[in-house]
């Protein structure tokens, strides 16, 4: 969506599913996007994966604060973080803990400074392409610390 700067309108919404292809949450080419703080009432755990990508104007993760766990896709992926230009914390999925079944995925977020939000993340599963982690471009990325746990 070429216009969609806020999910206004979602404040509500406090759980989520999953669709047939396993994701809870895709978040993906909303060129304007630059809050996803109205998801602030989402509680508990994903019974699928979170995906948040090609959204060029989106700083944080901000709004996600009560997701507790991440299930994971048809794909074998739990975490897929890819193609967020600016980018700049994860801090938000501070409360998911525990091991996640599928594979954190972080690819090309070039203002990605840490993982701290992962802090909680205990293990990782794998996907079909057989990664648990896969970290790639990530150009201003200077610490993992926050998979210490894993």
């Amino acid at each position: 969506n070429p216009h969609l700067t806020t999910l206004d309108g979602l404040q509500r919404v406090e759980g989520l599913g999953n669709n047939s292809a396993g994701d809870s949450l895709n978040i993906v080419s909303n060129f304007a996007l630059q809050s996803i703080q109205a998801l602030s009432g989402i509680r508990g755990s994903f019974p699928g994966a979170l995906t948040i990508s090609d959204n060029p104007h989106l700083t944080t993760l901000d709004g996600l604060q009560g997701v507790e766990g991440l299930g994971k896709n048809s794909a074998g992926d739990s975490l897929c973080l890819s193609s967020n230009d600016v980018l700049q914390s994860m801090d938000a999925l501070f409360a998911v803990q525990g091991s996640l079944p599928g594979a954190v995925i972080i690819e090309s977020n070039a203002n990605l400074t840490t993982l701290d939000g992962l802090r909680g993340v205990q293990g990782l599963g794998m996907n079909h392409d057989r990664d648990s982690l896969h970290l790639v471009s990530n150009t201003a990325l200077h610490s993992i610390e926050g998979l210490s746990a894993v």
